[in-house]
């Protein structure tokens, strides 16, 4: 088995031991049900500034067709977590540790991922290449942070000036 496959394994198990920790059983959805979606509110860097505008948008441009929230994952435990992600079948959060947790999504589900301006890091992608969750990422606009005025290329920069 090469490398690639190596990921999809890992991933596997991972996620099915994280399912049997957390007492999920696996069921399909029926055509009927309303699809569900989270949109990640983070407290600290990398916050999506107009996070009520987006939640409200979405919940209006998918009634009775995907059921939006906000979610604060430092909120939940990280078992609450992985139950969470398993329900859930849209994520929509800016780039940040919260997207690990698609790692818990059920394969053909979806993320969107939201990078601040100047920025990519396709960590996230790979991942849910290799649990079978589709993504995407868009990149929001605006402008660096007074950080990288001094130097742009430092570390400060990438980590707080975006």
């Amino acid at each position: 088995m090469g490398p690639a496959g190596s990921e999809l394994l890992a991933t596997d198990l991972l996620r099915a031991s994280a399912y049997h920790l957390a007492g999920i059983k696996i069921r399909p959805k029926t055509g009927k049900e309303e699809l569900s979606g989270i949109l990640i509110k983070r407290r600290e860097m990398r916050r999506i500034l107009n996070h009520p505008m987006l939640l409200c948008s979405l919940r209006e441009s998918f009634v009775n067709k995907v059921s939006f929230s906000g979610i604060v994952l430092e909120k939940l435990l990280p078992v609450d977590q992985i139950r969470l992600f398993e329900k859930t079948d849209i994520v929509i959060g800016a780039h940040g540790a919260g997207l690990v947790n698609s790692i818990f999504l059920l394969p053909q589900s979806h993320v969107l991922e939201i990078f601040p301006p100047f920025w990519y890091f396709g960590c996230y992608r790979k991942l849910c290449e290799n649990v079978e969750v589709s993504y995407q990422s868009i990149t929001a606009k605006g402008k660096k942070g007074p950080e990288c005025d001094k130097e742009p290329g430092s570390q400060l920069c990438q980590i707080q000036g975006i």
